[in-house]
């Protein structure tokens, strides 16, 4: 879900296309969550991809340096 919204927004705002991968998931990917998916899911499925996301950045936070 992730890497298909990431390519959606992309190809809808051209500023995004400059930005490397590791850019766009420091905008987009926090402890919060990720990015609302569209089309929207449902409400569960939304809250699942927050943790997943939450668990994607703490990983980064604590494995690639260049993340922070």
């Amino acid at each position: 879900m992730l890497g298909g919204e990431l390519i959606r927004r992309r190809d809808e705002d051209p500023e995004l296309k400059k930005q490397t991968v590791a850019a766009l998931l420091a905008a987009f990917v926090d402890g919060e969550g990720g990015p609302l998916v569209w089309p929207q899911t449902s409400e569960s499925a939304q809250k699942e991809f927050d943790v997943t996301c939450r668990k994607l950045h703490r990983f980064l936070l604590t494995h690639v340096p260049a993340f922070h």
